[in-house]
């Protein structure tokens, strides 16, 4: 049997982390109330600690989501709609309807970055092909909870934020490196 997605421990690289990747530290935090930014900046400076850790370099590009083509259009006009109905039931005290990502948090995600120094830059467009491209320039693996990046060509690799886990810092074996467990995606593997 295959598996495209090898278990795998990363330690001193550099990661191209799309900066979308923040609506990940938003979950579990209360949704409901548009805010909760103290605790969202708690969990952001927490998974850079644990980054730093692994001596792991990163750098996010913060996706502008808009598209001059209009291509993404009816996906935005159906994302915003969806935004608006989990609102409108969260209004009404209807939990179980999903969690609606405070206005701000971006911005807030951005002066976190800022202030921990750690290297961002913002794109206009879309940035999955921009992300790629750095991440075969610098040969570094891509950390994203986007499956776009499943079908790029990066030598090494994709990380999927979802088997990422970088709560669980560890230790090698008979030595002091730390490492995150995760796994790894990458095209030669498929």
């Amino acid at each position: 049997m295959m598996f495209c997605i090898m278990s795998f421990c990363i330690v001193s690289c550099f990661v191209w982390t799309p900066g979308r990747v923040a609506a990940a530290f938003a979950t579990g935090l209360d949704q409901s109330h548009g805010g909760d930014y103290d605790a969202f900046e708690d969990q952001v400076c927490k998974f850079f600690k644990a980054l730093r850790d692994c001596d792991i370099d990163p750098f996010v590009i913060v996706d502008g989501g808009s598209d001059y083509t209009d291509k993404k259009f009816e996906t935005l006009k159906e994302r915003a709609q969806s935004r608006i109905n989990r609102a409108n039931s969260l209004s009404m005290g209807l939990q179980g309807s999903g969690g609606v990502l405070p206005t701000l948090i971006k911005h807030v995600f951005k002066q976190v970055l800022s202030s921990l120094k750690v290297p961002f830059a913002q794109c206009i467009c879309e940035a999955d092909q921009d992300i790629a491209s750095l991440a075969r320039s610098w040969n570094c693996p891509v950390l994203s909870n986007d499956s776009d990046f499943y079908i790029f060509d990066i030598q090494a690799g994709f990380l999927p934020t979802s088997h990422f886990h970088w709560q669980k810092v560890s230790v090698q074996r008979g030595s002091s490196i730390r490492y995150i467990p995760c796994k790894l995606y990458t095209t030669t593997s498929f």
